[in-house]
């Protein structure tokens, strides 16, 4: 009997929202993932509650940029997606000038708070 098998998957996915300093989310923003390897890029806006979400990824070290007008912009790289990983990478911005850029270049340690 044939069956059926499943391998994994050899992308990944960055998901997150995007906040003001109040918390409450920002609708609109757009949000740019850059895969450094290879420039792979993607941008979307996030939906009316901040989020944003990224599927089928290639995998490799990314970039995630955030604008919106009357923000100042974030941009965090060093980002490491992993076969079949889900990374969640939230972002608070700062009210401030459009000339104002928030970057995060130390990578941080990252939980992963969709599976075991």
């Amino acid at each position: 009997m044939p069956g059926v098998l499943y391998g994994q998957a050899v992308t990944g996915t960055i998901f997150g929202s995007v906040l003001d300093p109040t918390q409450a989310a920002i609708g609109g923003a757009s949000v740019t993932v850059t895969n450094l390897n290879t420039g792979y890029t993607r941008q979307m806006a996030t939906q009316a509650d901040g989020g944003y979400r990224f599927p089928s990824l290639p995998l490799g070290s990314y970039r995630v940029a955030v604008e919106q007008s009357g923000f100042s912009s974030f941009t965090q790289e060093g980002i490491t997606l992993q076969v079949d990983q889900q990374l969640r990478v939230d972002v608070t911005l700062r009210v401030g000038n459009v000339s104002e850029k928030m970057q995060v270049t130390a990578e941080a340690p990252l939980v992963n708070a969709t599976n075991a």
